[in-house]
């Protein structure tokens, strides 16, 4: 994000509501964190979040946004959690595997039967 684009986010984004984040760690899978904001300070939360980060100021929380680390998702939302966001909904470990669609266990919900691939 530039300057400018950071300015206007932070313009946009009102005191005490919390927004979710990708948090980007080069060819680690990324980590899904949230943060409230409370004037120029910026809370983490832990309650729904995949990582432990700490509470920022404005200044420290801008760089993170400017070096493209940290990242505005859509709010999880209803009946999704950081956890869904960053294991797509996977809860037998394929997620953390590139190339992972045909290797999610019988018993995940993301399971697709590789017998039955359609001609690629």
């Amino acid at each position: 994000m530039t300057k400018s684009q950071i300015e206007e986010f932070f313009n946009d984004w009102k005191d005490g509501y919390t927004f979710m984040f990708e948090y980007k760690r080069g060819l680690a899978p990324s980590e899904f964190v949230s943060f409230r904001r409370n004037y120029n300070f910026f809370e983490f939360q832990t309650s729904d979040s995949t990582y432990k980060m700490k509470s920022m100021d404005k200044d420290e929380f801008s760089k993170l946004l400017s070096s493209g680390e940290l990242v505005h998702t859509k709010t999880a939302g209803w009946g999704k959690t950081a956890l869904n966001m960053k294991t797509g909904n996977c809860n037998c470990g394929a997620w953390i595997l590139s190339d992972n669609k045909y290797l999610h266990d019988q018993k995940c919900p993301l399971y697709l039967d590789p017998h039955k691939r359609r001609l690629e």
